[in-house]
């Protein structure tokens, strides 16, 4: 069995006073290093069969943060752009 997290506005949370996403962060360390460290006894937890998937608006939108080249060496990235008036049409 496979379990795909999906996660939404993924460019939303605020840097913080290090310039990073700590909520990025995490995914990234997930993705890079198959686990994370358990806060609350700082043991390594080891994920299996795990996928990532997210979505995001381009960082010129309000309140938008930038993804680092960091993480995003680890996202392929798509963009797909608003559908025009005449797609719309069609679709709905």
């Amino acid at each position: 069995k496979r379990l795909i997290i999906f996660c939404d506005e993924i460019n939303l949370p605020a840097a913080d006073k290090y310039g990073t996403q700590q909520v990025v962060q995490l995914l990234r360390q997930m993705t890079e290093r198959q686990g994370f460290f358990r806060a609350k006894d700082n043991t390594w937890v080891t994920l299996e069969n795990i996928q990532f998937a997210g979505a995001c608006n381009p960082p010129t939108d309000p309140g938008r943060t930038p993804m680092t080249p960091r993480f995003l060496r680890w996202a392929p990235v798509l963009f797909v752009d608003f559908p025009s008036y005449e797609s719309l049409l069609q679709i709905y």
